[in-house]
């Protein structure tokens, strides 16, 4: 639990966030305490809301603290506290839906391809840190 006088406004009680990414280099990133808000949020950020276009937004939930967005438009999190991934979504104006194959072009995942790579990814980097940790406590470290 997040004290209520230290938590942002994007936070939830447990200290977790969602946090949604838009697809491509140097997209937009924000975080709510509910997916459609980070979604709707980050859709208008990154101009698409003006422009009237169709955006790739991924979303993760966990630790408000750790999970951030990087500088190229990735997203980063403590090992020690992996994010679920949420989803992959095509956004509009008025709408947003799972993203299907083919919405961009055949080389992006669809929605259930997206999580269940980037949801294999996750896995394996947390079980790589815990295989690490208990490796450095074996080893008196």
């Amino acid at each position: 639990m997040t004290d209520d006088k230290k938590r942002e406004k994007w936070m939830l009680p447990n200290g977790n966030t969602f946090l949604a990414i838009t697809a491509g280099h140097y997209g937009a990133w924000a975080r709510a305490t509910d997916p459609v808000t980070a979604i709707r949020d980050v859709y208008k950020r990154n101009g698409s809301w003006d422009k009237k276009e169709k955006e790739a937004v991924s979303v993760f939930y966990g630790d408000g603290e750790t999970l951030s967005c990087g500088d190229m438009g990735g997203y980063s999190w403590s090992l020690s506290k992996p994010p679920t991934p949420i989803g992959l979504f095509l956004v509009g104006r008025n709408s947003i839906h799972p993203m299907k194959k083919g919405a961009f072009n055949d080389e992006h995942d669809d929605h259930l391809g997206w999580m269940e790579k980037v949801g294999r990814h996750i896995e394996t980097r947390h079980k790589e840190w815990v295989e690490e940790q208990k490796t450095k406590k074996s080893n008196g470290a």
